[in-house]
């Protein structure tokens, strides 16, 4: 396949995410745990499935309440960062890792796939407030997939600046750009937690977040996911 970002140049892009490694977050706003058993693994042979985001699944109660909590923690998402998300997300995980990933689009009807909220105990002993395909979905997904990742989670936070220009000769605008993503990686035939996590990144630039912005960001990500987890990753030479 054809990587996504061939309309975008290969300095570019290399900039961009030097750009972002740079200006990441505090360690205190973002973690990664992978439980034991799935530690040192190097999957290759294995396939999972990338759900949309979440909130296409969740019931309307349900989803009212994860609405309040998310505007309540100022953690925003615009319908063209979802769409940019569910179309290209599943696509840049893929130039991540060998292992297979499978797009539910093309094998599932995604009506069909309900979400029920549950908590579920890590091997630390700490509980996960989660949604999770019920056990109907949940079947119908694993005869697909050997795993499910889920994003329980996913916003962009922008504020906009102006400042005074080189000389005092007018203004400079600024934009600083803030994603966040919480992950967790279902194992289906064990019905159980592989890994999970909560990433965000941020970077300022001289203009409004391009498509090419949230890419970048998203690769990041995606690599973050691949890096802890039970799967192979593919090294990408520019």
């Amino acid at each position: 396949m054809n990587r996504i970002f061939s309309s975008v140049s290969r300095v570019s892009l290399l900039l961009l995410t030097i750009i972002f490694l740079l200006m990441g977050c505090s360690e205190s706003a973002q973690f990664q745990h992978i439980e034991s058993e799935y530690k040192n693994l190097n999957e290759s042979s294995v396939s999972v499935m990338v759900l949309p985001f979440i909130q296409k699944f969740i019931d309307p109660a349900q989803r009212e309440y994860w609405m309040e909590k998310k505007a309540a923690a100022k953690k925003t998402l615009s319908a063209r960062e979802t769409e940019l998300f569910d179309s290209y997300f599943f696509q840049i995980l893929s130039e991540n890792t060998y292992v297979k990933i499978i797009h539910p689009e093309n094998s599932l009807n995604l009506k069909e796939i309900k979400f029920i909220h549950q908590i579920e105990k890590t091997e630390r002993e700490q509980k996960i407030d989660l949604y999770l395909p019920d056990k109907s979905s949940s079947e119908k997904i694993g005869m697909l997939s050997n795993f499910t990742l889920v994003i329980s989670d996913l916003y962009f936070i922008k504020d906009y600046a102006e400042s005074a220009s080189y000389l005092g000769r007018g203004t400079q605008e600024s934009y600083a750009l803030k994603g966040g993503m919480e992950y967790l990686l279902w194992d289906n035939k064990k019905n159980k937690i592989s890994c999970y996590g909560r990433l965000e990144q941020s970077v300022r630039l001289m203009e409004s977040p391009t498509k090419e912005t949230y890419l970048s960001i998203f690769d990041i990500f995606a690599s973050a996911i691949i890096k802890h987890s039970p799967f192979a990753a593919k090294k990408i030479y520019y």
